[in-house]
């Protein structure tokens, strides 16, 4: 006796019913027991059984015998039926029951894979008739020619003969099946996802291999490597699987990181980097189905899988994140720009928990019903892996009897393409990134994204530098075709040493690595570039008589021009202004100058000028009292707290934003923030800056701080942002004891506050901007608030972690659970349209040559590239070694549209292309693209995300 599939017990755990439900429904089928009979078990209601005879076995779930009929128990012993009690373990059941059969027949085999096929028979039947009847056709199975197969099979096993027994078996799963297709006529699907991770122990994938059952791995390009070192036959035999079509590999990045929280640039590392592990262990196999086991759904996901050559997807994440769930099994994910995967959207069941057993038939039956494509997803490790699952897949073996079991790209490819559309927007998604930490103990839960994001912008432009300066090398010299192995040759748009070993130790999380690499990669790649830069075009050599006037060479690696800060050192302190050099002043840095730079360009700036050689210019920066102030933007300190008053363009009578200091998630309190002192540090003429001083406390405790605080405020002379530098020293160490992954977390955070309830907010997300309502408006690039044609943006610099508080108010997490870091930067600018342009302004310095001599005439400034089109960013500039399938070298430049409209560009080089095509990031062909002149003519779509080849030229 068993219980409907909607009936439930208070008095027992999940597990515990699903458990015995499973060992009613199968240990009977044990064939010593069916040839002993003569006949099948009978499944009926717990809730209503029929009448017990003299000659019956009931057996009864243990979990569920308060739902027998009162007096039932009675009844039965009345009538001398026997009665069993089927606990939780299926091999003590059948241990207990088969003890006097055992002693009739000594010789009974006890470890038998027959026996396991008879008990999947028995799991399979009454899921079958629990789906029957819950889709209205109680009878659909023949239950006589079901018993007498059965009868035969089991007796033929007493008997010795297997090959018999298994014969017989196959023919009852037969029966089964054609009990479901009489009231399901088509296929269902179901789908065995097993999880890989790199730290799961050799042979971890053995059985499953040796089921040779259909499963899908889901596996980064780590957890590959993994593999492929530490048990390499399991790597061969799935190879071999793959080959064979009953294995499929699916996944994405290499490393299944917080993809929320970084660079795109990064992002592209990652899927460029997998792409590259599963190329190497699969036999040059790429996947074609996006999916990952972490947290990894946002909008932009359709076009980094479509850029990547993959055309599924599967909607799904396995931790604590937010996502909607469409109410079809299959749509077609679509990205901004129009990108699409056909995409399931289905959650998997949990093939690890016995629980699951006790809704399989009822989640079977919804998506028969309802369904276009009915499947059922599995999702598990290796191991352990639930009893019912076993059952289920060893009856796959036999036939298809509940559903068809195929590897995830099978399904997409045996069933219907869709066509509706699934657009979500960023507001839909919400990782749990920051929970995640926490319960890690990370050390850097909220600056870590914050470093990564200054370390990936000098990153970028070092390596459009080091791409530029290769690309002049190759015209001075005549390139010829390096003589490569197949092993050899580099991956398309691959980072060139030695900024690769900088990239990877970057993006494996090894800062302090990828800072030392980078330091030193930074001096070579800075000196090459300038030593071409200021060469003659003969390379004839520097004239003599220029020996005399040391400068310095100042390059922008970034595609918009710029007033960028840049440290001059050696210079002379009284250094003034001339040329491209706008502003200078003396600080603890040394001498810095305020430096005019072409987008993707250089400028040259001699190291001693003097008041009478040098253009006068007026005053960039002004100071008074608590308020500092440029052509941009001006802020004021409110003297009482020590954060921002108000933050304003000049001559505005009201202020756009203010900002403080505060500690949430204590109590319901709340805090104080108050001043000790506020101090001018630099009043011009190329910097100001003012610092407060002071501590965070309770009302009730201005003696107990909970942090004391610096907080300093800075402009420079025609830069239109304003720097805020946070630290904090003395932290209450309750804020990291406290730390809960969900709930109210303590932490210090900067709230910004605006006057305008009705303004709009956006936020900006690898180069996109997007009007979100999101309590939680995560993202590492800034926020932007229109509100009567004004736009204000917040600069996050990495920092990632942001709550909003009613229509005006915002909180940027700094210091919460382990955070070690006691320093943050954050940005504000005014009227900026793009403000991810302003966060690369922000993030990515100049790069500053020293030389003991002036360029040639001519070379005092000039360009690498240009680009025409204000709305489209140039994320990378990468050497390519072979372009034009092989016949050529150029470069590689990423694009991205931002403003959300199609954009046609028109790209100029320092030298006439030969060539130029549009390429996916694997390098294959997706349009050949005009080239006029020194120009390449682009054409995007909104949010486009392109990769342009150049060549220059041929080999």
């Amino acid at each position: 006796m068993l219980p409907s599939p909607t009936l439930d017990s208070t008095h027992a755990s999940a597990s515990l019913r699903a458990s015995t439900a499973l060992v009613t429904a199968s240990a009977p089928w044990h064939p010593a027991f069916v040839a002993e009979a003569g006949a099948i078990p009978r499944f009926e209601a717990i809730e209503s059984p029929t009448s017990p005879e003299s000659h019956e076995i009931r057996i009864t779930p243990e979990a569920y015998q308060e739902a027998l009929p009162s007096g039932y128990r009675t009844q039965a012993a009345d009538s001398g039926a026997v009665w069993r009690i089927a606990g939780e373990s299926r091999e003590e059941a059948l241990a207990s029951w088969l003890s006097p059969i055992r002693e009739a027949k000594p010789n009974l085999p006890a470890d038998d894979p027959v026996v396991a096929d008879f008990l999947a028979l028995g799991t399979t039947t009454w899921l079958l008739e629990s789906v029957a009847n819950l889709m209205g056709h109680p009878s659909a199975l023949d239950r006589l020619a079901l018993e007498r197969e059965v009868v035969a099979g089991a007796q033929s096993w007493l008997d010795g003969d297997c090959a018999t027994a298994i014969g017989r078996l196959r023919a009852a799963f037969e029966l089964l099946t054609q009990a479901r297709e009489k009231f399901y006529p088509v296929d269902d699907y179901a789908i065995d996802v097993l999880l890989l991770d790199a730290s799961l122990p050799a042979s971890s994938l053995t059985p499953t291999l040796d089921a040779r059952v259909p499963f899908t791995l889901l596996a980064s390009g780590r957890a590959l490597d993994a593999l492929a070192e530490t048990d390499p036959v399991a790597m061969s035999r799935l190879r071999d699987a793959i080959s064979e079509d009953w294995v499929d590999v699916v996944g994405g990045p290499y490393d299944e990181i917080d993809e929320g929280c970084l660079p795109l640039e990064s992002v592209l590392w990652q899927y460029r980097r997998g792409a590259e592990a599963y190329a190497r262990h699969l036999d040059g196999r790429s996947i074609e189905t996006w999916a990952r086991r972490r947290f990894g759904l946002h909008p932009m996901v359709p076009q980094l899988a479509r850029r990547h050559g993959m055309r599924y997807a599967w909607h799904v994440g396995f931790d604590q994140g937010r996502f909607p769930i469409p109410a079809e099994t299959k749509r077609l994910w679509e990205s901004p720009d129009g990108s699409t995967l056909e995409t399931l959207f289905r959650p998997p069941l949990a093939a690890d928990r016995p629980e699951t057993f006790l809704t399989l038939s009822a989640t079977l039956a919804r998506s028969l019903k309802s369904d276009h494509v009915a499947a059922l997803p599995f999702a598990r490790w290796p191991s352990p892996v639930a009893p019912w699952f076993s059952d289920l897949r060893r009856s796959a073996a036999f036939s298809p009897v509940l559903a068809r079991w195929v590897t995830l790209g099978r399904f997409f490819e045996l069933s219907d393409r869709p066509w509706d559309l699934f657009r979500a927007t960023l507001d839909d998604y919400h990782p749990a990134y920051f929970g995640d930490a926490l319960r890690a103990a990370s050390k850097s839960p909220l600056s870590g994204s914050a470093r990564h994001a200054r370390l990936r912008a000098r990153l970028d432009g070092l390596a459009t530098l080091h791409a530029c300066t290769t690309a002049f090398v190759a015209l001075a010299q005549g390139m010829s075709r390096p003589v490569l192995t197949p092993d050899e040759l580099p991956a398309f748009d691959s980072t060139a040493p030695p900024l690769d070993s900088v990239e990877t130790a970057l993006e494996a999380g090894r800062f302090e690595e990828a800072e030392t690499r980078l330091a030193d990669s930074a001096t070579e790649i800075a000196n090459a570039t300038a030593e071409h830069l200021a060469t003659q075009p003969d390379n004839s050599g520097i004239p003599s008589d220029h020996a005399a006037c040391p400068g310095y060479l100042v390059l922008n690696p970034l595609g918009w021009s710029r007033r960028a800060v840049a440290v001059l050192p050696d210079t002379p302190l009284d250094q003034q202004p001339v040329g491209p050099l706008r502003a200078a002043q003396f600080t603890e840095d040394g001498v810095v100058g305020v430096v005019d730079l072409p987008a993707f360009g250089f400028v040259w700036i001699p190291r001693q000028t003097t008041a009478e050689t040098a253009a006068p210019r007026p005053p960039g920066v002004h100071v008074s009292g608590q308020r500092l102030s440029n052509e941009w933007i001006e802020a004021e300190f409110d003297e009482r707290t020590g954060g921002l008053r108000s933050i304003r363009r000049p001559g505005e009578p009201t202020a756009r934003l203010a900002q403080q200091l505060v500690a949430t998630g204590f109590d319901d309190e709340g805090t104080v923030m108050s001043a000790s002192s506020i101090d001018i540090d630099y009043a011009g003429p190329a910097l100001a800056q003012i610092v407060s001083r002071g501590q965070i406390h309770r009302p009730a405790s201005p003696d107990r701080p909970i942090a004391r605080f610096r907080q300093t405020a800075r402009v420079w002379s025609g830069r239109p942002i304003l720097e805020l530098f946070i630290e904090f020293e003395e932290i209450d160490p309750a804020l990291a004891i406290e730390a809960k992954p969900k709930g109210a977390t303590p932490a210090l955070v900067c709230r910004w506050a605006w006057a305008d309830t009705s303004a709009t907010v956006q936020r900006s997300w690898l180069f996109n901007l997007e009007p979100t309502r999101a309590i939680d408006a995560d993202t590492p690039e800034g926020i932007l608030i229109d509100s009567r044609q004004q736009h204000s943006a917040l600069l996050f610099g990495g920092l990632y972690r942001h709550r909003r508080h009613g229509g005006r108010m915002l909180d940027t997490w700094l210091v919460a659970g382990h955070e070690s870091a006691r320093r943050f930067e954050l940005g504000v600018v005014l009227d900026l349209e793009q403000p991810a342009r302003a966060l690369g302004d922000w993030l990515a310095p100049p790069v500053v040559v020293p030389l003991d001599h002036p360029p040639p005439p001519g070379r005092e400034s000039g360009w690498f590239f240009k680009l025409d089109h204000r709305a489209v960013a140039v994320t990378r500039v990468a050497f390519a070694p072979f372009t034009a399938d092989g016949r050529g070298w150029g470069l590689t430049f990423h694009l991205i549209e931002t403003a959300g409209q199609a954009a046609r560009c028109r790209l100029r080089l320092f030298r006439d292309p030969l060539g130029a095509r549009l390429v996916d990031f694997q390098g294959d062909l997706i349009m050949d693209v005009p080239v006029q002149g020194d120009a390449v003519q682009v054409d995007l779509t909104p949010r486009e995300l392109a990769c342009v080849e150049v060549t220059l030229g041929l080999y």
